[in-house]
């Protein structure tokens, strides 16, 4: 089936026949069966609409996010003559009373169905069929799938994302992000969409690959932790080279040393909770803070040797 006979009809009945809605609704469920595909290789146009990043668990590398999913492909068993129903060149039929194709995200943790189950479960959008047998079935969701988090410039890390999807599958539009709403944490780099075909144990196998690209907004972390890293890093020099006692006493220097290595130890517990453990790098802020600590060390090994 080319991508040409995908049609979309949105003018006006021309003429309307009182019933014809009704009568042609009878029809299609009559000579359609949900529970049977139409014949031979279906083609499925498909769409995902990235709306809104949910959130980005670094620590289990998870990925939710709000899409909208548009599919489209054709079915014989639902065309029709406009001629015998009033003209009708379009109609509209319960989701579930229709076949469609099994589509599956393979790095998909679950379907995401807690906070937004009411809002999910309250559209109940139809869908749309064309007299020539073109069916569009369009509705949001939300998953949680897994992603890959390069934490080797945290904070200033970046992840991505990618959704598989199965059968003889096309992305028949360019990917849109019109109705995008920005996170707060995460900035969107791009969405790059991806067609694969290849043979696994035999049997052939279509997949659209989805790549979200996103970076994180560091401003809150320079706040909170890389600006405080160099503060104690100041500190600790001041207090190597500073003398607080003209007798040679050094105690307020040993004990602002042990508070510059507790606050070390406090930085590095809060990189190691925000962060997966990952033993392939090292977070940039977590090299400086172990920098930190030898360095501090070494010093003060040699300070007491003098």
């Amino acid at each position: 089936m080319d991508k040409k006979n995908i049609t979309h009809h949105d003018d006006a009945v021309e003429h309307y026949i009182p019933g014809s809605s009704k009568k042609l609704t009878e029809y299609l469920l009559m000579n359609h069966d949900r529970n049977a595909p139409p014949d031979g290789v279906i083609d499925v146009y498909f769409e995902l609409e990235l709306v809104h990043i949910l959130g980005i668990d670094e620590l289990k590398q998870t990925m939710t996010a709000l899409v909208y999913v548009d599919e489209i492909w054709n079915d014989p068993s639902l065309a029709w003559n406009p001629d015998e129903f009033g003209k009708l060149t379009k109609t509209w039929l319960p989701m579930h009373k229709v076949w469609r194709p099994d589509l599956i995200v393979f790095n998909m943790i679950k379907a995401y169905r807690l906070q937004h189950e009411d809002l999910l479960s309250s559209v109940r959008a139809p869908v749309t069929i064309t007299h020539n047998g073109t069916v569009e079935c369009s509705n949001p969701a939300v998953y949680t799938v897994s992603c890959e988090i390069n934490i080797q410039m945290f904070p200033l890390i970046a992840s991505w994302a990618y959704s598989d999807e199965k059968i003889r599958l096309h992305s028949h539009t360019e990917h849109s992000l019109d109705h995008y709403s920005p996170n707060e944490e995460w900035h969107l780099l791009g969405v790059e969409v991806k067609e694969k075909e290849y043979v696994h144990e035999g049997v052939p196998v279509s997949e659209i690959h989805y790549e979200v690209s996103v970076q994180r907004k560091p401003l809150f972390y320079f706040v909170t932790l890389t600006f405080p890293s160099y503060v104690m890093c100041a500190t600790s020099i001041v207090g190597l080279f500073a003398r607080f006692s003209t007798t040679g006493e050094r105690e307020e220097r040993f004990t602002l040393g042990v508070s510059g290595i507790l606050t070390m130890a406090v930085l590095s517990l809060v990189v190691s909770e925000k962060v997966p453990h990952s033993s392939t790098s090292v977070p940039l802020l977590g090299k400086r803070i172990l920098f930190l600590f030898f360095e501090r060390r070494s010093m003060k090994k040699k300070d007491l040797i003098d």
